[in-house]
């Protein structure tokens, strides 16, 4: 299949057009794109000019893709149809309406747009490895699997041509096991900057991808990896604790350090929680057992960057800064963790 068009990555922004549109009961689409544009939402971040027509598209295009617009006409001088959907994200949109986050009231509605969307088909799916395309979460949960990106882009091949092989010009390829030879290939735009930041933004899915994984003991096929997040998970401090000891072989005779990444790699896939939950955790588990942990700066420190902050702007928003750990204003890197002794 190939690529119908590159749609508006940032559902923020896709939340503010709803917004604006439902509260000023804007019905057409040349009229919500001069307010937007008055409100500065569809003008470029560097010089404040209004976007391309190509670009102001993408994010009519997503309204229609999402389902909340259900007009049956694509021209700029055609209908909205405001469909029920984007009445309620609007209502609870107000109050974070131009921030650069989502409420989670406002992530629960997307989620719901997202699995009833074409994007289960073209994106989710692919975490299943069966036949039927999830269409909630609790779905999703129960069939995905984690998907590992070996390469970020590869070019089809002159002598290809059209071949369903490559379903565009540039392709992700994604594979369930890299060592198998399995591979599949998907739209790149789609798939990586369209799809891929909704499913992130919204909670479905969380990514690894750390730049010194190769350094800390991840072969480099596995380095990059998309996994699906449960919401239902509860993990205390103990049982942290405990799949720290089991990433490890559970009954260590001497103290062991290992990096932090190599921890995320091991346990967030397969408990299926965030990187941010997983950072929260290790806290939590470090302040409670200062006898067993102890959190370390790396030899000149394992994380390259700079740590987010607003300035860097929302395209950043899941660079390798997300893997720090802070305490105290210091990046620790490594984990050092001892034997538990009889009683301890």
């Amino acid at each position: 299949m190939t690529t119908v068009s590159q749609r508006a990555e940032h559902l923020v922004l896709v939340r503010d057009l709803i917004v604006l549109g439902v509260e000023r009961q804007i019905h057409r689409r040349s009229e919500l794109q001069q307010a937007a544009i008055k409100e500065q939402l569809l003008v470029r971040v560097s010089d404040g000019k209004p976007l391309n027509y190509t670009s102001i598209y993408r994010y009519f295009d997503a309204l229609r893709f999402l389902k909340f617009d259900g007009s049956g006409k694509y021209g700029l001088e055609d209908d909205i149809a405001w469909t029920p959907s984007a009445r309620e994200l609007a209502k609870c949109g107000t109050v974070s309406y131009r921030t650069k986050t989502l409420s989670e009231p406002e992530k629960a509605i997307f989620r719901t747009s997202i699995f009833l969307s074409d994007a289960s088909q073209w994106f989710l799916a692919y975490f299943c490895n069966t036949d039927s395309v999830p269409r909630s979460q609790e779905q999703f949960v129960t069939l995905a699997r984690p998907l590992h990106v070996i390469h970020e882009s590869v070019e089809r091949s002159p002598d290809i041509g059209k071949s369903n092989e490559w379903p565009a010009r540039d392709n992700v390829e994604i594979s369930f096991d890299p060592n198998a030879g399995e591979i599949i290939r998907r739209p790149t735009k789609e798939f990586l900057y369209t799809y891929r930041y909704w499913c992130l933004d919204t909670d479905i899915i969380d990514e690894l991808n750390v730049r010194e994984a190769e350094r800390c003991g991840i072969p480099k096929f596995h380095s990059y990896v998309l996994f699906p997040l449960d919401p239902t998970v509860h993990i205390t401090p103990d049982q942290f604790l405990d799949m720290i000891y089991s990433s490890l072989g559970r009954k260590l005779k001497h103290p062991q350090v290992v990096p932090i990444p190599w921890l995320m790699y091991r346990i967030c896939p397969k408990a299926k929680i965030s990187v941010e939950k997983f950072k929260s955790l290790l806290l939590q588990a470090w302040h409670k057992n200062r006898h067993l942990l102890h959190l370390e700066r790396g030899p000149g420190g394992l994380i390259e960057g700079r740590i987010y902050s607003p300035q860097r702007g929302y395209s950043e928003r899941y660079g390798n800064h997300r893997y720090y750990l802070v305490v105290d204003g210091t990046i620790r890197s490594n984990l050092a963790v001892f034997p538990i002794t009889k009683g301890g």
